[in-house]
Parts: C-alpha cells; sequence; structure tokens
C-alpha cells in the first residue's frame, strides 16, 4: 500500500487470519484481542420471508453454512465510537445494522454504556444467502435469515467473551524495559554523587552500545523466510491462566478494606482489590437471571403501598411492561390516570428506593428501544434491580462477610465486569511485586 512514493504498509503473504492481523495493527493491539477462532453452524433451509425478487421452492437440501472468524477485544478496552468495529462478509467489507446490534448486544453487562468493543469479524456464507445490492456504494447487506445471523453472531462473541474472563491488571508505573530502551543520560544532568559511582568508562561504554540495536528488529518477525509453524505459537489463543479461576477467587483470603468501600484480599497469584458494590451487585444479577429463567422472581410485599406519579410514557410503559415486572417480583395497582400503587417490590429493596428504581427501569427501556427483545429487557430489569440491592460503598464489613462475597463472587459465570461494564476485580500479580522491589 503506497500513496505517492511512500509505502504505507508492506505485509508479504501469510498463512494464517492471526499473522495478518498482527502486519497489520501490530504487537500491542494483537495483546488487547480475543481470537474468536472458527465457529460454524447450518442455516436454516426454510424461507423465513419474501425479500426476494420472485418466490422460489423450498430447497430440497441445506443451503449451508455460516461461518465466523476474527477477534474481539477484551472488556478492559473500550472504546469512544464504532469505527474500530470491522465487518466483512464474503471478504467485502459492509457496516450493517443487524451485526452491529449483534455485537453490541455480545458486550451488554461487559462494557459501559457510551464504550465500544474493537471487534474484528469475518463471515462466510453462501452468495444467495446475502444481499449486496441494496445499497449503492454496496456497503450494506441484507441477509436472508437476519435472526439467524443476528443470535449467531451474538452467542460466538459471548462465548467467546464468557470463555476469557478477562481480568483488569495494574500497571507497573516504572517497568524495567523502558528504562533500558531510553538515551544515555549526559554527564552533565547527572548529580556528582552519582557520577561517582556510575559514570561508566569508554570501554564499558562500547560494550553496553549493541544492546540498543535488537529491539528495533522485533516487529519484522513475519519476514517471509520465517517458517509458519514457528510463528504459531505467538497467535494462539491466551492460556486460562490469564483469567481468574473459580478456584483462584474462592481461595482469596481478604485482609481488610480500604475506605470501606475496595476488599483488600491476597493468595499465592499476588495481591487484589475488589469493589465491594460491584461483586455484590454481579452476584445478585445472576442469580436474578436465574430466578427469572426458573419462572418468576420472588418479592416481598410492603407494610405500606409506595404511591408514585408516572409521566404519559411512563405510565404507557408500566402498562406495556406490567407482565414481565410483576413476574420480577413487582405489584402495580393504578390508581389514577398516572398514579400507581406498588404493594410488592424484589426481595432486598427498600422502600425509599423503589421510585427510584422504577423511574431507572422505565428510562432505561425508554432510551434503548420501544422494541427491545424480551431477553434484553429482562437483563435490564435485573441490572436495575441487582444495583439497587446490592451492599454499597462506605460500608465496613467484617472477615465472615467479606469471605462469603469472595466465595459467592467465584461461583457466577463473569466475576470481572458488573452488568454495567465496571471492573469488579484488580489484580497486582506476584511478578509485578517483585519486579517494583527490584527483586526480577
Amino acid at each position: 500500500l503506497k500513496s505517492g512514493a511512500h509505502v504505507i504498509l508492506d505485509a508479504p503473504s501469510v498463512a494464517t487470519l492471526p499473522e495478518r492481523v498482527f502486519q497489520v495493527l501490530g504487537r500491542p493491539t494483537m495483546d488487547e484481542l480475543i481470537d474468536l477462532g472458527r465457529v460454524a453452524a447450518p442455516l436454516p433451509a426454510f424461507r423465513p420471508d419474501t425479500w426476494f425478487v420472485a418466490p422460489a421452492p423450498e430447497p430440497a437440501e441445506p443451503p449451508g453454512d455460516i461461518v465466523a472468524q476474527g477477534f474481539l477485544s477484551r472488556p478492559e478496552v473500550q472504546k469512544a465510537s464504532a469505527n474500530t468495529i470491522y465487518i466483512f462478509v464474503n471478504r467485502r467489507f459492509v457496516r450493517d445494522r443487524i451485526l452491529l446490534n449483534a455485537i453490541r448486544e455480545a458486550y451488554r453487562h461487559v462494557l459501559p454504556a457510551r464504550a465500544y468493543p474493537m471487534v474484528l469479524l469475518f463471515l462466510e456464507l453462501p452468495p444467495a444467502e446475502v444481499d449486496v445490492n441494496v445499497h449503492p456504494q454496496k456497503i450494506e447487506v441484507r441477509f436472508r435469515h437476519q435472526g439467524f445471523v443476528y443470535d449467531f453472531v451474538h452467542h460466538a462473541l459471548r462465548q467467546a467473551l464468557v470463555a476469557a474472563r478477562p481480568i483488569a491488571r495494574f500497571t507497573p508505573t516504572a517497568a524495567p524495559a523502558p528504562e533500558r530502551r531510553r538515551a544515555p543520560v549526559p554527564p552533565a544532568a547527572v548529580p556528582e554523587a552519582i557520577k561517582l559511582e556510575a559514570e561508566p568508562t569508554a570501554a564499558e561504554t562500547l560494550e553496553l552500545e549493541p544492546v540498543r540495536v535488537p529491539p528495533r528488529e522485533q516487529p519484522l518477525p513475519f519476514a517471509p523466510t520465517a517458517p509458519a509453524p514457528a510463528l504459531a505459537p505467538a497467535f494462539a489463543p491466551r492460556p486460562p491462566a490469564v483469567a481468574p479461576s473459580a478456584a483462584e477467587l474462592a481461595g482469596l483470603k481478604p485482609l481488610g478494606q480500604v475506605a470501606n468501600s475496595f476488599i483488600v484480599a491476597v493468595n499465592a497469584s499476588g495481591l487484589w482489590l475488589i469493589d465491594q458494590h460491584v461483586a455484590h451487585e454481579r452476584v445478585l444479577f445472576e442469580s436474578h437471571r436465574r430466578a427469572r429463567r426458573a419462572g418468576a422472581v420472588e418479592g416481598q410485599r410492603l407494610l405500606t403501598p409506595v404511591l408514585i406519579e408516572l409521566t404519559p410514557q411512563q405510565q404507557a410503559l408500566s402498562e406495556r411492561l406490567r407482565e414481565e415486572l410483576e413476574a420480577n417480583g413487582f405489584e402495580l395497582d393504578p390508581l389514577g390516570p398516572r398514579t400507581v400503587a406498588v404493594k410488592a417490590a424484589p426481595a432486598g429493596i427498600a422502600a425509599s428506593g423503589i421510585e427510584r428504581l422504577l423511574r431507572e427501569i422505565f428510562d432505561n427501556v425508554e432510551r434503548e428501544s420501544r422494541e427491545i427483545s424480551l431477553d434484553a429487557l429482562q437483563q435490564q430489569i435485573a441490572a436495575s434491580v441487582s444495583c439497587h440491592a446490592a451492599i454499597k460503598i462506605n460500608l465496613s464489613l467484617d472477615a465472615t462477610k467479606m469471605e462469603w462475597l469472595l466465595a459467592e463472587l467465584a461461583r457466577t459465570d463473569n466475576p470481572t465486569t458488573c452488568p454495567h461494564g465496571r471492573p469488579i476485580v484488580l489484580q497486582y500479580s506476584l511478578r509485578d511485586i517483585q519486579r517494583a522491589f527490584k527483586r526480577i
């Protein structure tokens, strides 16, 4: 790729997709990505709609498979816009609303609401299953089975995120590697007391001079002569050791709290900080979701009903969502054109917080879309309820409560982020501690 006489990108032929991504984006970006691998599923044989020009008889055999490959960013990587989402359908770059929504939905409760991931998604499917003539610039497509493609992409990305279970880590402020790459400090800038012990002789300077050369050659592992098998291990999926296991979290020993808000704990792998509010929020969220899938969430009746005056939009939403709200532990009775009496609420919600909780649910649903799916609605309600019911910051916990919370967090499917995308745990590994104290 050239701009005039300037070479912007020179990428020799490679055997695998990870190698090509490395050539284009570099090692720092690759380290932030999770390899999706190769995910395939058979496409349905029935015709879900008639958007093709003329109806056709049912196919005698299955139409083929849809295959997804690519990379997705870890939750700690948060972008300001969707410009870091790249989608290719049959090697054609597209900006498809269905696929963008599937990606955003996969990161729901993993990233904050206004943060975006970085995704490189490559879809392959039979040409007859996708219409590329719906946009003059061929930038949009329409799938024959749009609902199936949406579910396939959402499930593939979600499974990759759950399997990786990435964890946020402290970044040492003074790593030794960058110090070694700095230019030598001029003698005049070094205090005299240090110069007497640390100033190198001429011979020592000549011996150290070649050390600055090797890092300049490191970004060139994809030379055409490099054998492909030797490169494969560099792009294998990250080992499970990078993610906290249930046993690792359950084995944490709490030492105390910072500002009565963050639990300090240790184990053999290092030092951990746990945000007690969002940790409990994650525990309650998954418990609420399990109860809802099994049937209805148990509510608690109030001694005195809470009267809430609703806006016209909220009144309409309360009627539309009444069945789902009741299945989540609420009991609402209309008392007038815009007034409802709340007679029951999910367990753990204080009476003083019921009005704010319901208004938050209505606002979230209104902001998302009037066509929000049932599963997304259930997640929204579970996230709001768990946030309001969770223990708060600035609350002192004894050792027994901290041990219970860490054990319950270890049993969750995603112990690293809260339902709203905030990190739950931070780890300062033993190696980072040793490096900070110059032990290694």
